[in-house]
């Protein structure tokens, strides 16, 4: 799913967020961000964090933020 890439990479620059700052940065729809930060979560890729209403997810995983990288990379290279 390119969409999680791009959450990954998201969270990875600017650390623990919540959904709607990940809205936000994404430009992508309320539901759909929260779909796919909850189904990382339970893969057990992301820390969940509820506050109040809000709801913060950070990466939890210390190889994730370097395979993103990589993956990035990758498809930039196959793009060019």
């Amino acid at each position: 799913e390119p969409i999680r890439l791009e959450l990954l990479n998201i969270l990875q620059e600017g650390g623990a967020m919540s959904v709607q700052e990940v809205v936000e940065r994404s430009g992508q729809r309320q539901a759909n961000v929260s779909k796919h930060l909850l189904r990382m979560a339970r893969a057990g890729l992301l820390e969940r964090r509820k506050e109040g209403v809000h709801v913060y997810y950070e990466i939890d995983d210390p190889v994730l933020p370097g395979l993103c990288l990589l993956v990035a990379g990758q498809l930039r290279q196959e793009g060019s």
